[in-house]
């Protein structure tokens, strides 16, 4: 505890064999990027430095995404810049959530709860481009920005072809994250056709 009353946390990172020069730009870069912070539950989440603070204030993001970590990393940039943040680990999901009777046969909602989802393409159960094709087949409007590992082209036109607006691709970086969020979110009419 600090003499104002907060904490300070000490973090050890193990970055491997590095030259001298090395380690400095890494502690650097660690220092001026990133810091741990804990959460109630004591989990660390990475907190990045201040940038568009108020990027995404009154955006609504429903995060599909499979894996805690990049769950816990991306949802929390969104969150730092403004957004508001649903997350769910699959397609399925996502698409019984859009639904308006919370089924994959149901209809979209005509007053959607997002401005932007962030779709994962390889997810357990459904993955990302069949969620896609089905929620735009039943008329969803909403931008779809696909997550993916995958950087080449090919990869691109899949997403494309799947009914996404754009893809960003992991690791995720979070100018581009906001940036896209912002700029999509702005096009989105988000109605139903």
């Amino acid at each position: 505890t600090s003499d104002s009353g907060g904490c300070i946390f000490t973090a050890s990172v193990d970055v491997g064999c590095l030259s001298q020069g090395d380690s400095g730009a890494v502690l650097k870069s660690i220092d001026s990027a990133l810091r741990l912070d804990a959460s109630h539950e004591g989990q660390l989440i990475q907190v990045a430095s201040p940038s568009e603070p108020n990027a995404l204030v009154g955006y609504r993001i429903l995060l599909v995404e499979d894996g805690p970590d990049n769950q816990r990393l991306i949802s929390f940039h969104l969150r730092k810049a403004g957004a508001t943040v649903e997350i769910l680990e699959n397609g399925r999901l996502a698409v019984e959530r859009i639904i308006q009777d919370g089924t994959v046969g149901g209809e979209v909602t005509s007053v959607p709860d997002f401005d932007v989802i962030l779709m994962d393409m390889q997810m357990p159960v459904m993955d990302g481009y069949e969620a896609t094709r089905i929620l735009r087949q039943k008329g969803c409007r909403i931008p779809i920005l696909a997550v993916t590992a995958h950087a080449m082209d090919l990869e691109q036109a899949k997403c494309l072809e799947a009914g996404c607006d754009s893809r960003l691709t992991k690791p995720i970086d979070k100018k581009s994250l906001i940036d896209a969020c912002v700029r999509w979110g702005n096009k989105s009419s988000s109605l139903t056709i």
